[in-house]
């Protein structure tokens, strides 16, 4: 049963009788009325009363009828919202302060891609506490950044975020801890810190009058960094177990610090500049961002 039968049925219907349904489908009454038939064979069942005027429809052409609206009125919105998607296009530039953020924004654009596929996306790393001058700058249309306060010009979304922050070494020589990481457990170790100053100050709040008793050997702005440094033995990277490779990997431990949370993030975007169809798609898919 074709969606082109079904419209010509109900255009039957709407008009009263044939001769005025083939003018409106532009058919001849033939090729209509061909058609009704063919449709009547293939479900079994005689669906008209043409020997009323207007038509008439049996118990099971009132049945189709109405099914047959529902059917039409559905595939008409979907072919309407798949060409208003072919619509949305557009580039956006955002910056990610916070490196725990780049696989939450690329998992949240690549929903909008598979639903919009004509549009972009460019990522920037670009350290937190410059992010509300990129975008001043024009550089940047969306930026996510923590620990900033100096945000009156702009728009402020909380992300509703959780990470599980840890410590990630190598497997042959863990702590020896039971289930989480305190401070006094890193009381002489080498440890390794994103280049995030928003984190680092967290943690060293953390450590408390640890911090002193900690070396800090080195930082890193990439996952593949720390990896590389902590598995040569560099130190232990303070870092965050979404990346599933901490998890697999038969090199690294992964063990959670006790009672650590950083600051929450935000997406920021300037007041005053008017926001594109992409950018208003953009904003309302991280006012649903699950933790």
């Amino acid at each position: 049963m074709e969606l082109r039968v079904l419209m010509y049925f109900v255009t039957v219907v709407q008009e009263g009788n044939i001769s005025k349904a083939a003018n409106v489908l532009h058919l001849s009454q033939s090729t209509l009325s061909r058609q009704i038939q063919n449709l009547e064979e293939e479900l079994g069942s005689i669906l008209l009363e043409c020997d009323q005027k207007p038509i008439g429809l049996t118990d099971n052409g009132k049945f189709l009828y109405s099914r047959a609206q529902e059917m039409l009125q559905i595939a008409n919105n979907t072919t309407e919202i798949i060409k208003s998607n072919e619509l949305v296009t557009g580039e956006l530039e955002i910056g990610v302060g916070e490196d725990r953020m780049q696989e939450l924004v690329a998992e949240t654009f690549g929903t909008l891609v598979r639903r919009y596929p004509k549009i972009k996306v460019n990522l920037h790393n670009v350290a937190s506490d410059l992010i509300p001058r990129e975008i001043n700058r024009g550089i940047l249309d969306f930026g996510f950044v923590s620990n900033q306060t100096n945000l009156a010009d702009f728009h402020q979304l909380p992300i509703n975020y959780q990470d599980r922050w840890g410590i990630l070494m190598k497997k042959e020589n863990p702590l020896k801890v039971n289930g989480t990481i305190t401070p006094t457990d890193l009381a002489n170790q080498r440890i390794i810190l994103a280049r995030q100053n928003g984190l680092i100050r967290g943690f060293k709040e953390w450590l408390g009058n640890v911090v002193k008793q900690v070396r800090f050997v080195g930082t890193y702005d990439m996952t593949v960094s720390m990896h590389s440094l902590v598995r040569n033995g560099v130190g232990m990277a303070v870092t965050f177990d979404r990346d599933t490779y901490h998890q697999e990997s038969s090199e690294f431990t992964f063990i959670p610090l006790n009672d650590f949370t950083t600051a929450p993030v935000k997406l920021i975007w300037k007041k005053d500049r008017p926001q594109s169809q992409l950018e208003q798609l953009f904003i309302s898919e991280f006012q649903h961002v699950k933790p």
